[in-house]
């Protein structure tokens, strides 16, 4: 493998990793962005846009038809959150070179249409505030943020005494009127002025001094896709369970901070989005969030970087950085919540907060808790007492956040919690062996081992190392997990009190 990160601008990093296993090459463009109940929903859409169509590419049948015939090139999108922000990830796959027809090299053209997803989505502008008859509207076809716009304002009549108008091909002009450029089939009564096809254009409407600014919005047809996958994703996320109790947990755990925020935003938000209000969210996305790029191919290739760059050097952006670790205060009672729900299975969540740092401790303290078949909460509270179907935890580094997540008969509730308790008490008494300290370094060590498998694996240990705000190789994460004693576990596990218990039954 051989890795390398640089600076392209102040706000956005390229890395590229270049292992020559592989039969593919990856390119993923992660944009950084504040979580906000306001945004997030309008993000998480825009994702899913932005990677079905494109300007020239106007429908999803073509686009997926085209990335076809590219040995099967695929572009997608995910949403995920990461700390206290929002993590919007545009992904494009293809075979390398050495395995096309030939030795057809798709690359240069999979990035263009890469790019235009990114840069030239496939925009529709109107003015809504022309005087028209009813029915009618004025739209225009945009191709994007780097193109000239492409006029289509069918059928538009407009009244006498309108100013100047956006317009294109085989318009109807009765006698009288003056100088007009282009639209198709514009009907324009007696008394007209200038008719133009500024791309961007104010309209004005009665006279010079009103004017009407022209609206830009994603294609309505597949902003309405992807808004209703929205929903539909946000709705279905009560059919699994312990997914749902976690995230409902984390409404009370991180109680009026960002985290609070799903990734994917609030189904309420999601239903009164705009598809207006959607690409000028995306557009603020492009101008002000943080970017990392991660290029995983089969050999070093240049014109990646190049040809990203100069995209991205077309736009005008603010440079900002955003920071990942911002530890969740512990609250000064335990908050203990919940709801009522038609289940079998009750569900229940326990968050447990400490205001220390230490990584690999911490990390090694939550393995030894409940991260493995091996782990205290496993072994003790579901194998040996039986008090629950399914037990573990997790840690949120960037929280300094403990959550343990169990599936439980409703009545074994308050022994479980005190169970659960009783095994964090021991770990802070010393209570476990080197055996099973060595164990838990081993599932890391195995975890770690498997980076470079795929290329998305190693895009995941890069982008951490980011956010833990360090430069590893596996190997030297790996020595500092073999470092960490008994005694900083225990220390680590000290550090550590209740905050939050939330049950779903």
């Amino acid at each position: 493998m051989n890795y390398k990160r640089q600076q392209l601008t102040g706000s956005i990093g390229y890395t590229e990793i270049i292992d020559p296993k592989f039969k593919t090459n990856t390119v993923k463009i992660k944009f950084i962005t504040p979580l906000n109940a306001d945004t997030a929903a309008l993000n998480s859409i825009a994702a899913g846009i932005i990677t079905a169509t494109n300007y020239k590419y106007k429908t999803m049948t073509d686009l997926t038809e085209k990335l076809s015939a590219l040995y099967g090139t695929g572009i997608d999108s995910s949403v995920s959150r990461c700390g206290d922000m929002q993590v919007i990830t545009l992904s494009l796959n293809l075979i390398d070179t050495k395995f096309t027809f030939g030795h057809e090299d798709i690359l240069t053209e999979a990035l263009e249409i890469f790019t235009s997803c990114i840069f030239k989505p496939r925009v529709l502008s109107s003015a809504p505030n022309i005087c028209v008859p009813a029915g009618v509207g004025a739209v225009r076809e945009t191709p994007g943020l780097n193109s000239p716009v492409l006029s289509s304002a069918p059928n538009i009549c407009v009244p006498a005494g309108v100013g100047a108008v956006s317009a294109a091909p085989n318009i109807c002009v009765p006698a009288g009127v003056g100088a007009v450029s282009s639209a198709p089939n514009i009907c324009v009564p007696a008394g007209v002025g200038a008719v133009s096809a500024a791309p961007e254009a104010a309209v004005t409407a009665g006279t010079s001094e009103s004017s009407r600014q022209t609206l830009h919005a994603f294609d309505p047809e597949i902003f309405g896709f992807k808004k209703k996958d929205l929903i539909e994703a946000i709705d279905a996320e009560i059919n699994n369970k312990r997914t749902y109790a976690v995230l409902q947990a984390g409404k009370h755990i991180y109680e009026n901070e960002p985290c609070a925020v799903p990734s994917n935003g609030t189904k309420e938000n999601a239903q009164s989005a705009l598809s207006e209000t959607v690409y000028g969210q995306y557009r603020e996305l492009l101008k002000a969030a943080q970017i990392e790029i991660y290029y995983v191919g089969v050999s070093e290739n240049p014109s990646v970087k190049e040809i990203l760059t100069e995209q991205f050097g077309k736009i005008s952006r603010d440079d900002r950085l955003y920071e990942f670790k911002t530890p969740s205060p512990l609250k000064k009672e335990v908050r203990i919540a919940g709801e009522s729900l038609d289940v079998n299975q009750a569900n229940i969540v326990m968050a447990f907060k400490t205001g220390a740092d230490g990584y690999y401790q911490q990390k090694l303290f939550n393995t030894i808790l409940g991260e493995t078949p091996f782990s205290k909460l496993f072994v003790n509270v579901r194998e040996k007492q039986s008090l629950c179907y399914y037990c573990s935890s997790s840690f949120n580094n960037l929280k300094n956040t403990v959550a343990v997540s169990c599936g439980i008969e409703k009545s074994n509730s308050e022994l479980v919690k005190t169970e659960i308790s009783r095994q964090i008490d021991g770990i802070k008494a010393g209570n476990f062996t080197q055996e099973e300290i060595d164990n838990s370094v081993l599932s890391i060590i195995n975890s770690l081992k498997s980076v470079g498998d795929t290329p998305s694996s190693y895009v995941n240990w890069c982008f951490s190392n980011l956010v833990r705000g360090e430069t590893l190789t596996p190997e030297e994460e790996i020595a500092r997990y073999r470092s960490v004693t008994k005694q900083q576990i225990i220390e680590a596990a000290e550090g550590f009190a209740l905050d939050t218990v939330y049950l779903v039954s």
